[in-house]
């Protein structure tokens, strides 16, 4: 059984296979021929392998293998650094110092491979200049320049950052109108591993949601995504992107608009800030998918802001957002929510004309939903939305956090990473709420009630066991648990009826 692989224009790759004892031969499908590892293919090849083995002079042959395919990835390389006058983005060496020349010279099937740094779109001040990413075009940042697989970059240590800061630095109203365009890109669109920040689209904390109108555009204009605009049906993957500090009239982060349908994952929305839509507005079917992903610190009306959309927004943590109805805010729109925080908001949720979908999910103030707590979620440091934009805050969940296991199994894969790449399900488990998955053993315990019957008998409830002092104590409609006995319990959320049928005996609440 062979395997295939990925290697890089100009590098050499060397191929496995498993079940064979003996020597191990290697051919080119296409043309038969024996071919000696490694390999340094030009264009995408196939190839198999035979098992030889030689015993008493009589050498026996396998039948051939698996076709595998070795796909050759052409690179274009940028690195900021680069003082060699010689830049025509074939390799490290040669690598443009411009990210607008690398972007210019990439055509589509083809990759963008960017060195840590700080790239602007320009370096006059016309602010109408963006990075316009071509479809069907795969950028990634996290380099530091010498790598020769993509798995050898590392984002945290190689911060590689996309400005709109193009003018005085002291002031905003500057700064370029869209950081990055998207433009009727395709799915095979990718940015990854990106610091964008500081793009404006006439943002004016002046003027508030009650003096402005939030249906007043129907594309993309310069009001729009001060971090990223996207129109013309545009569908970008954007992963492991941090959006810092930009501003709009619609969409202080993120701007999408004419069916637009990106794929958001494990990406950080810090300080955004807007009027309507901190850190994402979705116009016009613009039904986004997002994914293990941090929106704090915000401020506007809605930290996403839907319109006429319908996103499904799974094991995301919203919170700390400030403004007006700060968290989820829908106009003609449904959101599917999964698995997610919705807490310290300002106010703490609101959806207006429509009702979103929730399961499974923290959300303050209470939500009608299967899985839905009104519990404070215990975030390692949370800020107060009053003190919004801000990009302070930790977001990760302590030990006594009643997010941790309390998500749904059904609505992530296997192999599915939190915002800090561990895999979810710690230890095989059930997922946890919000974008980071906790990483050790539960302090609180959520207890609720099952089945009718009596408080101290261990199968009404769902771990088969009495409630205890620290318990999360849950009574679930359309239960009723009798108290025969002392209950103990830290805090009751009632969702049912608790129903105490009792002379002498007492139920002990808030230890």
């Amino acid at each position: 059984t062979a395997t295939g692989g990925t290697v890089n224009l100009g590098n050499s790759i060397t191929l496995a296979a498993t079940g064979c004892t003996g020597t191990l031969k290697w051919y080119e499908t296409a043309t038969n021929n024996l071919v000696t590892m490694p390999i340094s293919p030009t264009v995408a090849t196939q190839y198999y392998a035979k098992c030889e083995i030689t015993a008493n002079g009589i050498t026996c042959v396998s039948a051939k293998s698996n076709d595998v395919t070795v796909t050759v990835i052409y690179a274009v390389y940028v690195n900021i650094a680069n003082t060699n006058p010689t830049q025509d983005g074939t390799s490290w060496a040669t690598a443009f110092s411009d990210l607008q020349a690398g972007l210019a010279a990439v055509t589509a099937g083809r990759q963008v491979w960017v060195a840590k740094g700080t790239y602007k779109p320009t370096t006059t001040t016309t602010r109408t200049f963006s990075f316009v990413i071509p479809t069907d075009v795969k950028v990634y940042g996290g380099f530091a320049g010498t790598e020769t697989a993509l798995n050898q970059r590392n984002i945290g240590t190689n911060p590689t950052i996309l400005s709109g800061e193009i003018g005085n630095s002291a002031i905003y109203t500057d700064n370029t109108y869209h950081v990055v365009l998207f433009d009727a890109v395709s799915t095979n669109t990718a940015l990854d591993g990106f610091i964008i920040r500081d793009g404006n689209g006439h943002f004016d904390p002046k003027v508030n949601a009650i003096q402005a109108s939030g249906g007043a555009i129907s594309t993309v204009t310069l009001d729009t995504g001060g971090g990223i605009a996207m129109k013309n049906g545009s569908s970008p993957i954007i992963s492991n992107c941090t959006f810092v500090s930009n501003s709009a009239i619609f969409g202080g982060a993120l701007f999408g608009s004419e069916a637009s349908i990106p794929t958001i994952t494990a990406c950080k929305f810090i300080g955004n800030q807007a009027t309507f839509g901190s850190a994402i507005y979705l116009l016009a079917s613009s039904n986004a998918n997002i994914s293990n992903t941090l929106i704090v610190g915000g401020r506007a009306l809605g930290s996403i802001y839907c319109n006429v959309s319908n996103p499904s927004i799974t094991n995301c943590t919203i919170a700390g957002n400030g403004g007006t109805a700060a968290g989820v805010y829908n106009a003609t729109s449904q959101p599917v929510i999964n698995n997610s925080i919705i807490w310290g908001n300002s106010p703490p949720y609101q959806s207006a004309q429509t009702q979103a979908i929730i399961s499974n999910s923290i959300i303050q103030g209470g939500y009608t939903g299967v899985g839905n707590f009104d519990i404070d979620p215990k975030f390692v440091n949370q800020i107060n939305d009053q003190f919004t934009p801000s990009i302070l805050g930790d977001y990760h969940l302590l030990a006594t956090s009643p997010a941790i296991d309390r998500g749904a199994n059904g609505t992530i894969t296997l192999t599915d990473t939190d915002l800090d790449g561990n895999l979810r399900r710690y230890n095989g488990g059930t997922v946890d709420m919000g974008a980071y998955e906790f990483q050790g053993v539960a302090t609180v315990t959520i207890v609720i009630s099952v089945a009718t019957g009596f408080w101290e008998v261990p199968s009404t409830w769902n771990v088969n066991r009495v409630p205890q002092i620290g318990d999360i104590v849950i009574i679930d409609t359309p239960h009723t648990v009798t108290l025969n006995g002392v209950g103990n319990a830290k805090s009751i959320e009632q969702r049912g009826k608790l129903i105490l049928n009792t002379t002498n005996n007492l139920l002990k609440l808030g230890f």
